[in-house]
């Protein structure tokens, strides 16, 4: 389907704010639309809600790393210890 005039206003409004929130220098916050009104949402706040947990070592987040080509800062496993890392999908 085809994006539309107010997709297109809406992704600009985002697009901007976040802009806006990193150069006042927030980090780790997301955009969103609540009660019509653009706020910046701690990404702490969004994994808090969230039930989907990711294996900081499993095959789904080595691919994530190996796509991204970013480095891989979930630490080592250690034996016997389950460690995860919460996300969002």
């Amino acid at each position: 389907m085809a994006a539309i005039a107010s997709d297109s206003l809406y992704c600009m409004l985002l697009g901007q704010n976040a802009v806006h929130g990193s150069m006042a220098g927030y980090t780790s916050f997301s955009v969103g639309l609540v009660n019509n009104r653009v706020v910046y949402i701690p990404f702490a706040a969004l994994l808090a809600g969230s039930p989907r947990v990711m294996d900081a070592h499993g095959r789904t987040w080595e691919r994530v790393i190996a796509h991204t080509m970013q480095p891989n800062t979930a630490g080592p496993k250690i034996a016997g210890q389950v460690v995860s890392a919460r996300t969002v999908f």
